[in-house]
């Protein structure tokens, strides 16, 4: 299954990546091609572009590594109504120019392509073509077309994925152009003789068209081209799956930094376990008996409420920092020496969180260490509010009936080191206990992480393939893991914001 490289969203990532740290210099080069665009245009721009690979030297730092001059003239650039009409002033066709210039110092690189398109349908095309597209053609050429423009804003629910779309023309031989400003790619064609455009924008997902019928007539194909686009996406769908062990085999993956999220459940929890918030002392009176002559209080104790919400706050605040250190340690593995060959990404998210442990920091004595410490944290506090309530070994929670002894419980005299064995499960000194070595295995994981963690901490995503694992073992070696990430960063802001 061919897949586009268009860099249109978050998930492509990196196709900047700085590999070109490792490669033989290579002579600075300006390669200039350029091709017309089909005419009809719905979305007219004329623009250029630079794109960088090589070296540059004597460059500062903060120095763009993707060099861009555009202007664009859209049909309209702000919000509309599901559908308008505008007028549409003639211009000549377009050209497009790609430019090839040398890198910054930092070495990164920024090739992916301008265009993309199936060089033959395939048979995910040809069934398309067939069904839900065959009324989809490649767009005209030729004098203007006379007539309006019209938009149709596709809402998010209707197509979550419009990568999907777009491989769904592609497929069947058509052309996604881009990116642009505010624009990360288009895809232009004609339906039933009306010539229109596919655009994923800034704000939303888009068809344009441009006709001569009324306004009605109009918005009946809009929908019409909107229906048939959403049908399909689970034939691309189907075809994608198919492939998907495949990918997922070979690390072809991105998983989701969910870092910060989980975070802040985990500070909501330890500020809240640390700090319980005041609960007043409460009593109350009240009346009993049928004439109401009996009397009676009650009495709340305001403290003790206080210490048993800290301790349930502690137990989340557990699991909470539980879930974010699986998650870390499962994003650092891709920095940590993964394997396709070796290593399943889908089993490594499911095992167990001390499987992961040893996987990413290994078993020397400072890592055990913290692993046996860990585990005591784990299977006291945690575990036995995670499973039902039982503890392990079932100390306090499962009591035998020994003859001529009595009623007692499992563990015997080690109920001692049981939450329930006391009133207050936990005291403050042993909270504090507890988020002290959390702060100490964060702390030794920034040291042995440091690169893993600076990533992790940025909330980018983490890419498995081995593009991006080359191009981190290639900073990390030339000592510019900084700059890389920096780059990243910056790249990422520019795919989230379309500002290319």
């Amino acid at each position: 299954m061919t897949r586009p490289n268009t860099p249109d969203s978050r998930r492509t990532g990196l196709e900047f990546a700085c590999l070109a740290m490792t490669l033989e210099p290579v002579r600075p080069a300006i390669i200039v091609s350029s091709h017309p665009r089909p005419t009809p245009s719905i979305r007219t721009q004329a623009w250029s572009r630079c794109w960088v690979r090589g070296r540059q030297a004597q460059l500062p730092t903060s120095a763009p590594s993707l060099l861009a001059l555009k202007t664009t003239h859209p049909m309209s650039s702000s919000p509309t109504p599901q559908s308008v009409v505008e007028k549409d002033s003639p211009q000549a066709a377009p050209r497009m120019t790609r430019v090839l210039l040398p890198l910054d110092t930092r070495g990164d690189r920024y090739d992916g392509a301008l265009t993309t398109s199936a060089s033959s349908p395939s048979a995910l095309g040809q069934h398309l073509k067939s069904a839900a597209l065959r009324d989809f053609s490649p767009p005209m050429t030729g004098p203007e077309v006379p007539g309006a423009n019209y938009k149709l804003n596709m809402s998010r629910h209707s197509a979550p994925v419009p990568q999907l779309l777009r491989y769904a023309l592609t497929s069947t031989g058509l052309t996604a152009q881009g990116p642009a400003e505010k624009v990360a790619w288009w895809v232009d064609f004609t339906y039933k003789g009306q010539p229109c455009q596919l655009a994923h924008e800034k704000f939303g997902l888009r068809i344009y068209m441009r006709t001569d019928a009324n306004e009605q007539a109009a918005k009946r194909t809009l929908a019409e081209v909107s229906k048939k686009l959403r049908s399909s996406i689970r034939a691309v769908e189907r075809a994608i799956l198919a492939d998907a062990p495949t990918l997922l085999g070979s690390g072809d993956a991105t998983v989701v930094n969910q870092h910060s999220g989980l975070s802040r459940a985990y500070r909501y929890f330890r500020e809240r376990a640390a700090s319980p918030l005041l609960v007043e002392d409460v009593r109350q009176e009240f009346s009993y008996g049928e004439d109401g002559s009996g009397r009676g209080w009650s009495f709340v104790h305001g403290e003790s409420v206080m210490r048993q919400n800290a301790f349930h706050d502690l137990v989340a605040a557990i699991t909470a920092y539980l879930s974010l250190l699986e998650h870390d340690l499962v994003l650092s593995l891709s920095f940590q020496g993964f394997d396709p060959n070796n290593d399943s990404l889908l089993d490594v998210i499911g095992s167990r969180w001390k499987e992961k442990f040893t996987r990413v920091l290994g078993s020397d004595p400072v890592a055990s260490r913290y692993r046996d410490r860990l585990t005591d944290v784990v299977e006291r506090w945690r575990n036995p509010y995670s499973h039902g309530g039982f503890e392990k070994g079932h100390r306090a929670t499962l009591y035998i009936q020994a003859p001529g002894v009595g009623t007692i419980p499992v563990g015997l005299s080690s109920i001692r080191d049981s939450p329930r064995f006391s009133l207050f499960p936990a005291e403050e000194t042993e909270i504090a206990e507890v988020f002290a070595l959390f702060d100490e295995i964060d702390d030794w994981l920034r040291a042995t992480l440091a690169d893993p963690m600076a990533w992790i901490e940025s909330v980018l995503d983490v890419r498995f393939d081995s593009d991006f694992r080359l191009a981190v073992e290639s900073a990390r070696n030339a000592g510019r893991f900084a700059e890389f990430l920096e780059l990243a960063e910056h790249r990422q802001s520019v795919v989230d914001n379309m500002d290319y």
